[in-house]
Order: structure tokens, then C-alpha cells, then sequence
């Protein structure tokens, strides 16, 4: 999924690009693979009795 946000970063344009939809797509899949990484390590931890 990571390679997901290159695919958003590479359609920002060289203008205004911190505002385009592109970049908040790219935020957006960064948000989501971080809260996704969460929630598997509790998992992990919880199955794996490390607390």
C-alpha cells in the first residue's frame, strides 16, 4: 500500500501543489497505513501476550 502514496506524490503539479487533490489522496494513504500499522501491532501484541 505504500507504493500507493508514490502514485498520488508523482500527480501533485509543480504549482499549487500542496493544495491539490493529489497530495491530500497521498495524505490520505499515509493516515491509513499508519492507523493500519497500529492496529495490527496491538494485534500482534495482544495474540502474542506482549502487553
Amino acid at each position: 500500500m505504500e507504493c500507493m502514496v508514490n502514485y498520488h506524490l508523482a500527480r501533485v503539479p509543480f504549482w499549487n501543489g500542496k493544495e491539490s487533490v493529489a497530495m491530500a489522496n497521498a495524505e490520505k494513504t499515509r493516515e491509513m497505513i499508519a492507523s493500519l500499522k497500529t492496529k495490527v501491532k496491538n494485534r500482534w501484541e495482544e495474540q502474542n501476550g506482549i502487553y
